[in-house]
Order: structure tokens, then C-alpha cells, then sequence
């Protein structure tokens, strides 16, 4: 059984961390005018991409190392200067120092995120779902698919944020994407990132007409076949508590490893 010892704390956190400065990248590879960026801070790092989307945030600050005040007003400029409110993810691991930094500069619990995990096996099965076909790398009918589910409607159009997140998603260089299609028509979706021998799956979206039909276990048990196919010995997952996609999670056997905290402080 796997244990939520610091070591694995680093190796998730640095991981979710790398992907904030692989999505800023990617989106500068499509788009030489884009403002996204990022920045390398106590430990973790802090990238932006664009205005109103959730993974504009810090990641993996005080993972083996102290976060001092300047650390994180350094943040707070960071994203001060984009225009956005200051975001930062909060393992229970790291170190004191940020949890006290954070609470004394005024921050609060936006959002809480369990981190899961499960080791993989060489040879992961995938497990079929009868009626279920799920394909790799369909990257615009899956960006689609995604942005349906997230938005709870099938009307998503081309310049709506979550669309536009979803297609840059689809073309960073570690992600493969995982389309569930039901009778031909594209259902739901998820998607893969390998770094370092670590799975990484991740917006797990099904479309509103077809929730309630295991898609999520038949596209992260997908996943973890490919996971395995590339050699990684870990897969991770972070969901919401108690909603679908945990039972999904823990049906493939993953466990609960920590809960993550969503940071945010807001000036009046």
C-alpha cells in the first residue's frame, strides 16, 4: 500500500507543477503574442495563461524547503500583474512555513481536491465497457467533448474559455487525450500526461446525456493501460470529494493519498 510520505508528495507536486509551466509554453508555441508565463518559486512554480481559467495557480511551494514572506509576495506580483487573483495550491505536506505564510496573509479554502493514487502494473489490462469505445489522440472532437461536459450543455462555443483551455490541453507535448464514444457519437473524455514515470489523468468530463454509464472508469482504466505501456510504475488522479469521478477512481483502485487545498487571497 502506498503512503503519503513527503517523498511522494514531491514527486506529485513537482509533476502538477511541470504541467502549469507546459501549458504556459504551449500556449506561447501557438501563440507568440500570448501573455502566459511562468515563474520558478519556493520549490514549486507559478504559471498563468490566460484571464479566468483555473490553472492559472502556484504549485509545489515548500516541498522540502521554506517559503519565506518574499516568496510570497513574489507570487502574488506575479499574478497581480496579469490581472488575476492570487491562487495557491496547498499540499498538507509541505512545509509549515506556507501554511502559516498563507494564513497570515489573509488567504482562504477555495476548493478542495483529494489526490489520489494507484501503482501500475506492467501489463494493466484495460477493463471494457460494454457499448464503450475509447480512442487516443482525437484532439479537436475531444476538446469539444471535454468543454460539453465541464459546461453541462451541448451548445460550447469556439472562443468560450473552457473550449479554448481544452484545445491547448489537447496539444501540450506530454498529454495523450482518451475519447469515449457510445454508438459512434462522442460521449466523454480524458487525458493522459506521462512525466518521469508518473500518470497523470486528468479532465475527466462526460457529456450530460450520457453521465451514469461507467465513461469514467472505462477512460481512466484506458489511462492506466497506456500508463502502463509507457512504462510508468504510479498513476494519479485528483477529484473532487465524494462525487463521481472519485467512486470511478477507487473502483480502479486508487487510494486516497492527501487532500489538496486551492489557496486564493482576495483584496477588497
Amino acid at each position: 500500500m502506498l503512503f503519503a510520505d513527503p517523498l511522494l508528495a514531491r514527486r506529485l507536486e513537482r509533476s502538477e507543477a511541470a504541467t502549469g509551466v507546459e501549458v504556459a509554453e504551449t500556449a506561447r508555441r501557438l501563440d507568440p503574442a500570448s501573455s502566459a508565463a511562468s515563474i520558478e518559486v519556493a520549490g514549486g512554480r507559478a504559471a498563468f495563461i490566460a484571464p479566468g481559467l483555473p490553472v492559472n495557480q502556484a504549485v509545489g511551494l515548500g516541498l522540502g524547503v521554506a517559503v519565506a514572506a518574499k516568496d510570497l509576495a513574489e507570487v502574488e506580483s506575479f499574478f497581480q500583474q496579469r490581472g488575476c487573483t492570487p491562487r495557491v495550491d496547498l499540499c498538507p505536506l509541505a512545509d509549515r512555513s506556507l501554511t502559516e505564510g498563507l494564513g497570515a496573509r489573509g488567504y482562504t479554502i477555495a476548493r478542495v481536491l483529494n489526490a489520489h493514487v494507484r501503482a501500475i502494473a506492467p501489463n494493466e489490462p484495460m477493463s471494457a465497457m460494454p457499448g464503450v469505445e475509447v480512442s487516443a489522440d482525437c484532439a479537436e472532437d475531444w476538446a469539444m467533448t471535454v468543454a460539453q461536459g465541464f459546461l453541462g450543455r451541448d451548445a460550447v462555443a469556439e472562443d468560450d474559455p473552457t473550449f479554448q483551455l481544452a484545445r491547448l490541453t489537447a496539444r501540450r507535448p506530454s498529454v495523450t487525450t482518451l475519447l469515449a464514444r457510445i454508438d459512434g457519437t462522442p460521449a466523454g473524455g480524458a487525458a493522459l500526461s506521462v512525466q518521469d514515470g508518473l500518470a497523470i489523468l486528468f479532465s475527466a468530463s462526460t457529456r450530460e446525456a450520457y453521465r451514469g454509464r461507467g465513461l469514467q472508469r472505462a477512460l481512466l482504466s484506458a489511462g492506466i493501460s497506456l500508463a502502463a505501456a509507457a512504462g510508468c510504475d504510479l498513476a494519479t488522479v485528483a477529484v473532487a470529494p465524494a462525487g463521481s469521478s472519485e467512486r470511478a477512481a477507487r473502483e480502479l483502485g486508487f487510494r486516497h493519498a492527501y487532500a489538496r487545498m486551492i489557496m486564493v487571497r482576495e483584496w477588497a
